[in-house]
């Protein structure tokens, strides 16, 4: 494999916290797709071990993917505003926003309503497995989710039936959507955070959670972050906002305390706070 020397990233947080449905640990190796890429990575400290395929050793691919160009230090100062967020740089730390395909994205956070992180993780391998692509190495192999002409040409029972359930509607017509609309979304992506997001609340089973979600994970808008339980016990909690305030005053909020930093700021306190009991016993 690939040697990469990379300081300050945790590959378990970042591939398995939330943000990507696409990764699966297996032995000491991370075996996750990109597009109808495979990419196989294992960490040993500041050093990252590494393959693509089919095509190997891409790179380009990795880095962008990634997101190793990010100046991880520099946002980490740059957020250092209170107590709360400093002890949660120490405790959690090496997170990165990767750069996803939008597509895959805003399928995979679609079916992530009323379900666990881990539960997602299945229903996805469960959908990629059945209509997917097979890329496979000597090493490892997966299946890549599939596209939305493919979930688009499905029927909802045959969604359902793959585990889907009250979600298959919402897939199948945002598959639908997104295959309408491909040139008016190349044309979205340079837009503000606001129009973008009334684009994706337009999807039925999209709230302003799941537009976040999309902005931040599937777009790389990182001056917002998505609110879920966790992310709002940090407002109330640490920062003292009243329970009663509304979504999108706690979004405001979070956007106009830390700015362009909002994202990684979400994420390193969401982890802290969702691993408190944790880090307290330790």
């Amino acid at each position: 494999m690939n040697k990469l020397d990379i300081e300050n990233y945790n590959l378990e947080q970042t591939l398995l916290g939330g943000q990507s449905f696409t990764w699966e640990k297996e032995g000491e190796a991370y075996v996750g797709t990109h597009k109808d890429n495979l990419i196989i990575l294992k960490q040993n400290a500041n050093q990252i071990l590494w393959q693509t395929y089919p095509v190997l050793n891409n790179e380009k691919l990795l880095k962008e993917y990634l997101n190793l160009e990010f100046k991880y230090l520099d946002t980490i100062q740059a957020i250092q505003k209170d107590e709360y967020i400093k002890i949660a740089t120490k405790e959690i730390h090496g997170i990165r926003i990767l750069n996803q395909d939008f597509e895959t994205v805003l399928m995979n956070f679609i079916l992530s309503s009323h379900k666990s992180v881990k539960g997602v993780r299945k229903l996805v391998k469960d959908i990629s497995r059945r209509y997917g692509k097979l890329i496979k190495s000597e090493q490892a192999y997966a299946y890549s989710f599939p596209d939305a002409k493919v979930i688009a040409s499905l029927s909802e029972k045959e969604l359902r039936e793959i585990g889907a359930g009250f979600r298959a509607p919402y897939l199948k017509a945002a598959a639908e959507k997104l295959v309408k609309d491909q040139e008016y979304i190349k044309r979205l992506k340079s837009s503000s955070t606001k129009e973008i997001k009334e684009y994706l609340t337009s999807y039925k089973g999209i709230g302003d959670k799941i537009a976040d979600c999309i902005l931040v994970f599937g777009l790389g808008r990182l001056d917002i972050t998505p609110l879920d339980i966790w992310a709002k016990r940090v407002l109330i909690e640490f920062y003292g906002l009243d329970p009663k305030v509304n979504y999108l005053d706690m979004s405001n909020w979070y956007t106009n305390y830390f700015g362009i930093n909002t994202a990684i700021a979400g994420q390193i306190l969401f982890e802290y706070i969702r691993n408190l009991p944790r880090v307290k016993q330790k």
